[in-house]
């Protein structure tokens, strides 16, 4: 897409799209672990501690890149980079829900939906804003 084509009205709806689309996701990856068995539950897994260590630092790195790439006070940022900033963010955030998954199948843990949760709770922190589209861009 050419940048003519790139108004901020058009950038605000896709990345609502691609939000939502994202939130579905983390639903199907729910629905996947309700209905396929896993075996036994192992609560005393050693996988659990480094993926909550991992999901906390993708959650924190979710927001930053949405920050660090959008808007500012004093800086001007393209609609490209702020749509790329909100992207990085958005899988950023679905890859905890994908945690989740992985210590579902792998590690048989009980409480695999605290990634789900954590999951959805990075994607609404990353809730697309117009007001990071609305400021003139160079």
């Amino acid at each position: 897409m050419t940048p003519a084509q790139l108004t901020p009205e058009k950038t605000y709806r896709d990345l609502w799209m691609l939000w939502f689309a994202f939130v579905v996701s983390i639903g199907m990856y729910y629905f996947v672990a309700t209905t396929l068995p896993a075996g036994s539950p192992d609560a005393n897994s050693p996988l659990v501690l480094p993926m909550f260590g991992i999901a906390i630092l993708e959650l924190s790195a979710s927001v930053f890149c949405r920050m660090r790439f959008g808007s500012r006070a004093g800086q001007l940022r393209s609609l490209m980079t702020v749509r790329t900033g909100y992207i990085i963010a958005f899988v950023l955030s679905e890859a905890v829900a994908i945690s989740g998954l992985i210590l579902y199948f792998v590690a048989r843990w009980p409480r695999y939906w605290i990634f789900f949760l954590l999951g959805c709770a990075g994607l609404l922190l990353n809730v697309p804003r117009r007001e990071d589209l609305k400021q003139p861009r160079v």
